[in-house]
């Protein structure tokens, strides 16, 4: 959590067997609608290099590139990038409004 800029983080993990069925998706979403709707303006979220599912969940829910960390750590030795993204509360209600 972010006092100064009103924001706060989410991360979230489902083993593989429940991958695929939108899930993480319908989960997320609950949570950004209480997340924003007790105060919070901005959510982050994050995902590693060549995690091409989380990826896809974040940006399917509309959130954007906020920052890149070159080689934030290794993994068999070779680096890995971390991507993390941000989410505003207008933006998301606007975009929740679209798909109802």
């Amino acid at each position: 959590m972010d006092e100064k800029n009103n924001s706060i983080e989410l991360s979230f993990n489902l083993h593989p067997n429940y991958s695929g069925n939108e899930y993480i998706k319908e989960a997320t979403i609950e949570v950004l609608h209480y997340l924003f709707q007790i105060g919070f303006a901005y959510v982050l979220c994050g995902y590693d290099e060549g995690n091409k599912k989380s990826r896809r969940v974040i940006e399917k829910i509309g959130f954007k590139e906020h920052s890149v960390i070159q080689n934030s750590w290794n993994k068999n030795g070779l680096p890995i990038t971390t991507y993390t993204c941000i989410l505003s509360k207008k933006i998301f209600m606007s975009s929740m409004k679209k798909n109802l």
